[in-house]
């Protein structure tokens, strides 16, 4: 398995990005994978390398014998690294989320009613194993989700003892690395 590489949060032309792909192909770096969420382009992900992170970059991959290359955009809830942050999921609504740097954490509230059964699902991508911490609306821990079974998603029900505002922590399983994700509550038994 080749490395990951790092992160290079500049911006280059459109000339740039020709030159990274052209040469990254030409080292060997396979594949040359770009995973963005609903209403970003693969201009604006490239956009993310400057001419100097570029040549470090070729280095790099020269002198590792090749990597995988990874660049992640953050997606429209950011940011939600917290409580306070958290953005809401209305029930039914299917969220494309990703985690964009290491240590990426995404806070997520619902409002459910008391006595309904929910199905809530979070599905990764191949490069991440997501963990969902589910809290009530005084943020008290209610449940840890990780699956030994399913590396790539976690699918779970609840049934709330009370109406209000539920909250899940969602973050990748070590912190380190980027990819997407679709995240999901609805009462179960609905499509």
């Amino acid at each position: 398995m080749k490395p990951s590489l790092p992160y290079f949060p500049r911006r280059v032309t459109g000339f740039t990005e020709l030159l990274v792909q052209i040469s990254l192909r030409l080292l060997g770096v396979v594949p040359v994978e770009t995973y963005l969420p609903l209403g970003y382009t693969d201009s604006e992900a490239m956009n993310k390398l400057s001419l100097t992170s570029f040549f470090v970059l070729l280095t790099w991959v020269a002198l590792s014998g090749g990597c995988t290359l990874l660049f992640v955009q953050p997606d429209h809830y950011e940011p939600d690294d917290s409580f306070d942050e958290a953005s809401s999921i209305d029930l039914g609504e299917r969220q494309h989320r990703t985690f964009h740097v290491e240590g990426d954490d995404d806070y997520v509230k619902a409002y459910l009613s008391e006595n309904t059964e929910y199905l809530i699902s979070v599905k990764g991508d191949a490069h991440i194993n997501p963990v969902v911490v589910l809290y009530d609306e005084e943020k008290y821990w209610l449940d840890c989700i990780d699956s030994p079974n399913s590396y790539h998603s976690e699918i779970f029900t609840y049934v709330p003892e009370y109406t209000g505002y539920y909250y899940l922590w969602i973050f990748e399983w070590g912190n380190d690395d980027r990819g997407t994700y679709t995240l999901s509550v609805e009462v179960n038994g609905t499509d």
